[in-house]
């Protein structure tokens, strides 16, 4: 694929510069000209009586900027699938005492500027929120426990020949098609948001995964270079653990792929998934669906 200059001077697969804000409990996040806070409050109440050894987590948005319902709700769906089912957050360890309390948590996040990339500022605000959290104990307070980052990468299409990350509000408005990959630096593909358009082949998802690594892979690193000494250390290990990244290629292949994921459910009917999504899965689960 060739390279070539966007609107803003970016190439195509070059995503905006990033910078991060960290608070008690909450963070903001920029990306480009987006900006979104999240804040994360907890309390204790009593777990759900099937499930008596998991806490909550729970998000919700808002904005003075106009945001269809439905754009919301996919992206409130895509962002907690990716950190609840991909067991990115340890809800056991949001258990006080077994079957009686546990910690609820709740993500408040507010989009202060949009120029796209919502699933990515979105998802690395609440991230960066819930990493500032401190849960009180018996021997002092304590950090949540993250197992992995789910970071969200996004790309727009407007034919196979001409695919863009990170898309401002405009490329967006004149694409044919958009795809959301959340991975992390273990190279585990969390959860796929895709809302048709252009069909997908495993070759072009393959060459999107390959560039949305090395964003994660930036992103994770930036952002706990930010936490400095508060960063933890099994977030700071898989760093040093990280695969090796190709360079993106593409071939001609035939699209396999052309039919959007469904948003996950609400949070009462969710159920865990113990693995992460990989390439192989991804398409066995497109091809089921035809």
């Amino acid at each position: 694929m060739e390279s070539s200059s966007r609107p803003d001077g970016r190439e195509m697969i070059e995503a905006r510069n990033i910078q991060f804000e960290l608070h008690d409990y909450a963070c903001v996040f920029k990306l480009g000209s987006t900006i979104v806070s999240c804040r994360t409050l907890i309390k204790e109440v009593a777990p759900k009586d099937e499930r008596p050894s998991e806490g909550f987590f729970r998000l919700s948005v808002s904005s003075a900027l106009k945001l269809e319902q439905h754009f919301r709700t996919e992206v409130l769906n895509s962002i907690r699938e990716a950190i609840i089912k991909s067991r990115a957050l340890d809800l056991e360890s949001l258990v006080i005492n077994i079957g009686k309390t546990v910690w609820s948590l709740e993500s408040e996040i507010v989009i202060l500027e949009n120029d796209g990339g919502l699933f990515e500022a979105i998802t690395m605000a609440v991230l960066g929120s819930l990493l500032q959290v401190k849960l009180p104990g018996p021997r002092g307070l304590r950090p949540l426990v993250l197992h992995h980052l789910p970071i969200a990468v996004s790309f727009a299409f407007i034919d196979i020949d001409h695919i863009f990350v990170d898309p401002t509000e405009m490329e967006i408005e004149s694409s044919n098609g958009f795809l959301t990959i959340f991975g992390n630096v273990a190279g585990d593909i969390c959860s796929i948001n895709k809302n048709g358009g252009v069909p997908i082949t495993p070759n072009i998802f393959s060459y999107c995964n390959v560039i949305a690594s090395d964003i994660i892979i930036s992103w994770h690193s930036a952002l706990l270079q930010k936490m400095g000494k508060d960063a933890p250390l099994l977030l700071l290990g898989m760093l040093n653990n990280k695969k090796s990244i190709p360079e993106p290629q593409l071939e001609p292949q035939v699209p396999v792929i052309d039919e959007r994921i469904k948003p996950s459910k609400e949070e009462e009917e969710e159920e865990t998934n113990d693995n992460a999504l990989d390439l192989g899965l991804l398409a066995i689960l497109y091809l089921n669906k035809q």
